[in-house]
């Protein structure tokens, strides 16, 4: 092979540390094969090497080339003897491996074993509960509990494990809670944060004067001067002070007539304005004060955290048990307090290397550093940096590599060229990310560092048109948006083979056949879809994406049969959901008249169900966890029954699991009397039993997910479900954890307040999500070999841009909510490349899936009474109905009315925070709980939108409360209306209401209608 001269640089470079920022369809894998073939060659056996993988694949598909490479040449074929012994694992087996080795230094068992996250959830929670109870009594506890409680203390609780886990990230987790306080609550940090949140507040005032340069050639000259000098002192602004002191702005309106552009950059002024009034609240003192005020909540919360978790790691010690978070810090313990052992790894290992170094976490940072000597090779790709959900900090590649290319400790090396795909694929690339990656957005200066240069030269001319193609197309509004979409891809796929569209193989122009395509989408929601449209079009599909297969049947089954086996132990006779989840299930496929019937005339006992579970009962203290599972499973006929079912692959993968969660278990504490709380952990997490995708021989086309499908290549791409949102939170706990922020909790004064170092996080936290959805773009186009196919569903005339070749704006990018999104914001850039569509009518309608096609799952429900009424039951709701066309004032009205409606459903009535309320809206909502009906509302259960159903007298009424008030002795009904409470329909409807009420809670019950606009109660007798 003939390498470039970067490629030999990072082949051949030593003698200090190495960064390659290596692009995608660089020859990654090769460099780094050949870099160890060179080091063989030189004298250094694959034994003083440690080679550091992100994955168990990656490291076993290193290990093979390195064999295949070795054969190759003969004087070094002894080295054969030791690649499977060689360091060339992931960085938690390597660590695991040390620990294991040196477990005498650590002071713990040598048979250490690791723990299931799940398990070690529910010790944390029963600690927790007990630390709660020991607090309770304490007046600053108590306060604390009451103050961020709601009802109970079940919100804080699971805010404090949310908080653990993210402190469970840190290297030094107990030092940084031992020195928090002492640390972060001084009065240099409080300025120093002030002056960070004085920096954002000009940035975002900076805004003004980029949409007034955007505005200026737009309007007349003399509106332009006008408008400028109602902004100037503003914009000249430069200290928080002055900023404030400056924001009473009585900007002119456009003329009459002005472009669009001029009205979009002149409502970004005036958003822009909304926000630094937000900002802005206070001034400097007092937003200080506000954030020191939070120190004894927070002393709390980190009280609890190490008291946490002190007993879980006693827990862990005494039971042998670890996570493998806990075995990276053992490893780092060990390293620390061990000079001798470092002295050893350091001796031992001529170079480190670490691929994927863009996904390195912080502790395996941490690690790495104290076995180093200046010989540590990393390789990676910091714009296909995309797993921040697992960890990964990318400023650790971004602060080498800056430091690198300085010349400053180390060596940067650029491997831009890339060899994958055509030449007018990677122009559409490079053309798409220099607008939009950059430092502040991607982490990567694209446009200076790292466009890719064309390598490969094997391609032919096919005659084909090669470049980016962009279809714009106008929804058929008969088909959902992912129906469209997946016409459209289907039908260009039919013409590309129909009229043999050329591609390459082994340096060959061939025709294309159905698995040279590939349709990559951000989710797999709309999965189903595309394999219906295809089958429609007949088209065979291949989809490779995990499945997850935790929420099978399986899982619930055997959830409720222990359940109910417990349940006949306790003599707990509220087992009907137990009996009607298993009687309904494929193992006895019983009808609802028979288990209604069982139900009614109490049979359960008389049932095979009952009388297994029975059995089971009275061994189960004898039994351990997964002896019960193996007795379930055998005595319930499991893999029998599933036959008759069908999805037998998968039903054995869930129930294997279970088998093998239950051996952990076995390890633990937890006991076959208290294993379903395991099971309602397991279930109502976001733990995923995966089902790996599998390839396929057929020829067929690829339906895959963008995190799947990084590291491969595909020669036509298709880009999809662009339009849809990034799962980007737009709201927050009320206790955050932050790496650079630490504890964020608001201060409270009677109502709930955010800091200003919280406005600080959500800047960060935005920056940061869109940063990784950027990258996760390019490694989605990165995939592409020969031809790139964009679909997109852009309205052109509300199109706000320029063709200028700058990069584009940060306000524009930071509001990023879509692919789609980045795509409109180069539009005009791309504009050769976009063909306009339309989507035809198909007879596809009829072919839809029903309702009853789609497999659902039930979640647990917790069922008191079963009483199913016979009689045909006639349809009610109690609301007033009215069916007409709106006029344009009517609807405002009743939008406004919803809006309101949904603050007084969602605000806190006993803490109110009205920070995010408008004046008129803190007015209406003060006056409503200022009111004399509500003076005693701390003494009532406060329910709002409370439903329910009346199927008393052979009817079916549904209604919806507002908003009920139970006390003592009696209830208060409040029925929320925008203006109008005297239509006598408002009245039939409360005592509809009060009647149910009365019924159901045996309680005196009073009726209101509540004019919001009008502040006014009317009594409803």
């Amino acid at each position: 092979m003939k390498w470039t001269s970067e490629q030999l640089d990072a082949i051949n470079k030593s003698g200090s540390n190495i960064i390659v920022s290596a692009g995608a369809g660089s020859g990654k894998t090769a460099v780094l094969t050949e870099r160890v073939i060179t080091k063989l060659k030189n004298g250094v056996s694959v034994n003083q090497l440690l080679i550091l993988t992100f994955t168990n694949n990656a490291a076993k598909e290193m290990k093979e080339r390195i064999k295949k490479e070795i054969i190759k040449i003969p004087e070094l074929k002894n080295e054969l003897n030791f690649i499977d012994s060689a360091d060339i694992t992931t960085f938690d087996a390597y660590v695991l491996s040390l620990v294991k080795k040196y477990y005498y230094l650590l002071n713990i068992e040598k048979d250490l074993s690791i723990i299931d996250e799940g398990v070690i959830s529910i010790q944390k929670e029963n600690i927790l509960n007990d630390i709660f109870e020991n607090k309770y009594g304490d007046s600053l506890f108590d306060n604390f509990v009451t103050t961020f409680g709601i009802k109970n203390d079940d919100g804080v609780k699971r805010l404090i494990l949310s908080l653990d886990l993210k402190c469970d990230l840190l290297p030094n987790k107990e030092e940084f809670l031992d020195t928090y306080i002492d640390k972060f609550y001084t009065e240099d940090n409080a300025l120093n944060l002030f002056s960070e949140y004085e920096k954002l507040i000009l940035r975002t005032k900076d805004n003004i004067r980029y949409c007034l340069d955007k505005i200026e050639s737009d309007v007349p000259s003399e509106y332009f001067i006008t408008l400028e000098n109602s902004l100037i002192n503003l914009i000249e602004s430069t200290t928080y002070t002055s900023i404030k002191n400056n924001l009473n702005v009585d900007s002119p309106n456009l003329p009459k007539g002005s472009s669009d552009l001029s009205k979009y950059y002149k409502a970004q002024i005036k958003k822009t304005l909304d926000e630094l009034n937000i900002l802005l609240y206070d001034d400097k003192d007092t937003l200080i004060k506000e954030l020191l005020s939070t120190k004894e909540n927070v002393a709390i919360i980190i009280d609890i955290l190490k008291e946490l978790n002190i007993k879980i790691n006693e827990y862990k010690k005494e039971n042998n048990l670890y996570e493998f978070n806990d075995i990276s810090k053992l490893g780092i313990k060990l390293l620390k307090e061990n000079k001798e052992v470092v002295d050893e790894l350091k001796n031992k290992y001529n170079e480190i290397m670490v691929d994927e170094y863009q996904d390195t976490s912080d502790i395996q940072e941490l690690f790495i550093s104290l076995i180093e000597n200046n010989n540590v090779y990393m390789v990676g790709d910091i714009k296909q940096s995309i797993y921040k959900f697992r960890n990964a900090n990318i400023e650790i590649f971004k602060n080498k590599y800056d430091h690198y290319k300085n010349n400053k400790n180390g060596i940067k090396i650029d491997l831009n060229k890339n060899f994958r795909s055509r030449k007018e694929t990677i122009e559409g690339i490079n053309l798409i990310f220099k607008y939009i990656m950059d430092d502040y957005i991607g982490n990567a200066d694209y446009a200076l560092e790292h466009q890719m240069i064309h390598g490969n030269l094997d391609y032919k001319d096919n005659n084909q048109n090669n470049n980016i193609s962009i279809l714009n197309y106008k929804i058929n509004k008969n088909m959902s948006k992912d129906e469209n979409e997946a016409f459209i891809i289907g039908i260009d796929i039919l013409n590309k083979v129909k009229n043999k569209y050329q591609v390459t193989k082994d340096k060959e122009l061939r025709p294309c056949t159905f698995e040279d395509f590939t349709i990559l989408i951000d989710r797999t929601t709309s999965f189903d879809i595309y394999k219906k449209v295809f089958d429609y079009l007949k088209i065979p599909i291949n989809v490779h994406s995990d499945e997850n297969i935790l929420h099978n049947d399986e899982t619930y089954l055997i959830r409720n049969i222990i359940d109910f086996i417990i349940k006949i132990k306790n003599k707990d006779y509220d087992y009907k959901f137990n009996y009607l989840s298993i009687g309904r299930s494929y193992l006895y496929n019983i009808s609802d008249d028979i288990l209604y019937e069982d139900i009614t005339q109490n049979k359960i006992k008389e049932s095979e169900i009952y009388l297994k579970c029975k059995s089971i009962s009275k061994d189960i203290d004898n039994m351990s966890n997964s002896e019960l599972i193996y007795t379930i499973i055998e005595e319930f006929n499991f893999y029998e029954n599933m036959i008759k079912e069908g999805d037998i692959l998968n039903r054995c993968i869930v129930l294997d699991n279970i088998i093998k969660e239950a051996k952990e278990l076995n390890k633990t504490n937890i006991t076959t009397t208290n294993i379903t709380n395991y099971f309602d952990t397991l279930i109502e997490s976001k733990k995923a039993i995966k089902k790996p995708a599998t390839t396929s021989s057929l020829n067929a086309v690829t339906l895959t997910n963008i995190h799947k499908s990084k590291g491969l290549q595909y020669n036509i791409c298709y880009y999809s479900g662009l339009s849809k949102r990034f799962n980007v939170n737009d709201s927050f706990d009320k206790f955050i954890y932050d790496e650079k922020y630490g504890f964020i909790i608001p201060s409270f004064n009677g109502s709930y307040k955010n800091t200003f170092v919280y406005d600080l996080f959500k800047e960060k936290y935005f920056t940061e999500e869109i940063s990784e959805q950027v990258r996760l773009f390019y490694v989605a186009l990165t995939r592409c070999q020969e031809k790139m196919i964009i679909l997109t569903n852009i309205d052109e005339s509300k199109l706000i841009g320029s063709n200028n070749n700058r990069i584009v704006d940060y306000l524009t990018r930071i509001n990023y909510r879509s692919f789609q999104d980045i795509l409109s914001s180069i539009y005009y850039h791309l504009s050769r490349y976009i063909t306009n569509i339309e989507v035809p009518d198909f007879d596809y309608k009829t072919n839809k899936i029903s309702k009853e096609e789609i497999p659902s799952i039930e979640n647990k429900i917790n069922v008191n009474e079963i009483n199913i009424p016979k009689e045909k039951l006639e349809t009610k709701t109690f609301s007033k109905k009215e069916i007409k066309l709106l006029t344009p004032l009517e609807k405002d009205m009743i939008d406004k009315g919803n809006h309101l409606h949904y603050i007084l459903e969602s605000i806190d009535f006993i803490n109110p925070d009205y920070s995010k309320l408008s004046n008129e809206e803190k007015d209406l909502v003060k006056s409503f709980l200022n009111s004399d009906i509500l003076k005693d509302i701390e003494k009532a259960k406060i329910y709002k939108e409370f439903e329910f159903i009346n199927t008393q007298n052979s009817k079916y009424e549904r209604g919806i409360i507002d908003l009920m008030l139970e006390f003592k002795d009696h209830i208060k009904i409040i029925d929320y209306k925008l203006k109008n409470i005297t239509d006598e329909a408002y009245n039939k409807q409360l005592k509809g209401y009060k009647e149910y009420i009365e019924n159901k809670y045996n309680k005196n019950t009073e009726i209101y209608l509540y004019s919001i606009l009008d502040k006014t109660f009317e009594k409803i007798d």
